[in-house]
């Protein structure tokens, strides 16, 4: 019974009686686990963009111009802001839509296996 009693004595010396209000005045933080998976999200998200799409985002987020971003890419900047637009949209799409298509690069397989219908072809 004595170290029970000495033990919620103790306890006691780090709970304080406070108005209600007071808690309202209190400063604390807000959960730093939502922003975590947050950033996972975006990590995985940048994954699955084509790359060249992925470059003109890295480079937009970089703080790079849309002249020197397409200057570094090698292309001109028309077409630099078209890829960063569809990045920026297909990223926000992966984000916010979890059954969203990740980029899948062409195959080479397909060309190949695709074969021609030559029925009905007249030559000479």
């Amino acid at each position: 019974m004595r170290n029970t009693f000495l033990s919620s004595h103790r306890r006691d010396r780090f709970h304080g009686d406070l108005p209600d209000d007071a808690f309202d005045r209190i400063k604390g933080t807000s959960g730093g686990q939502d922003l975590a998976l947050e950033l996972r999200d975006v990590g995985w998200a940048l994954e699955q963009l084509s790359p060249d799409e992925r470059e003109a985002v890295m480079l937009a987020v970089q703080g790079l111009s849309g002249a020197d971003a397409a200057s570094q890419l090698g292309i001109l900047p028309s077409t630099y802001k078209s890829r960063l637009a569809r990045g920026r949209g297909h990223l926000r799409e992966l984000i916010d839509n979890p059954e969203a298509q990740p980029y899948a690069p062409p195959s080479k397989l397909r060309h190949a296996l695709k074969t021609r219908n030559w029925h009905g072809v007249v030559i000479g």
